[in-house]
């Protein structure tokens, strides 16, 4: 996990029929406890995630395991706080 005052990100890959693609999935403090998810592919050029990206991997329960263990990890390690997808 990667820490900065008010965003934490985890990295990992997908791996399958098209390719190794870097993922990225997001938890940013918005205010208080209240934190916004966001999860994509990550853009190396523009440094940030790209959450319009299907990638299409055939890997959707590895990629989607990976999000509850990221969101495990972060609530065990943070406060408690309350997720939103925008």
């Amino acid at each position: 996990m990667i820490r900065d005052h008010t965003t934490f990100k985890y990295f990992f890959f997908s791996k399958g029929p098209n390719g190794v693609i870097r993922k990225v999935i997001t938890f940013e403090n918005m205010t208080g406890q209240l934190f916004n998810l966001a999860m994509g592919d990550w853009d190396e050029s523009l440094l940030k995630h790209d959450s319009n990206a299907r990638s299409n991997n055939q890997d959707i329960d590895k990629v989607l395991a990976t999000v509850v263990a990221a969101v495990l990890d972060f609530t065990r390690d943070s406060p408690i706080g309350i997720f939103m997808r925008k």
